[in-house]
């Protein structure tokens, strides 16, 4: 199978300050185009990043989303969410809500 990606486009304003984030979506599945409306809040030479990563969280839920439903390795599924999960709160401050986190798995 193939991982599911995300993206953002970032602007950086004409001093140079970086902007607002705009996510970014498929503009046609499958296609692997992606595309923002963003709108500059000023007139002057803005520049942009595009930000894009592979989305684990995503490509756990699509797998589980079909695979669950069918009974096709529901142990290993549920297994690789709460692993994904237990990544997912090492990243997180205890003071921001680790715990909250590590309650869903």
């Amino acid at each position: 199978g193939h991982d599911a990606v995300a993206a953002n486009v970032v602007l950086r304003d004409p001093s140079g300050r970086v902007g607002p984030w705009t996510p970014m979506r498929e503009l046609a599945q499958g296609t692997d185009r992606w595309g923002a409306d963003i709108t500059p809040d000023a007139e002057g030479r803005w520049t942009y990043t595009v930000e894009a990563w592979s989305d684990p969280v995503a490509t756990w839920r699509h797998h589980a989303a079909i695979k669950i439903p069918a009974g096709i390795d529901t142990d290993l599924v549920l297994a690789e969410g709460a692993a994904l999960l237990e990544r997912a709160a090492a990243g997180v401050p205890k003071k921001h809500g680790r715990e909250a986190v590590l309650a869903a798995v």
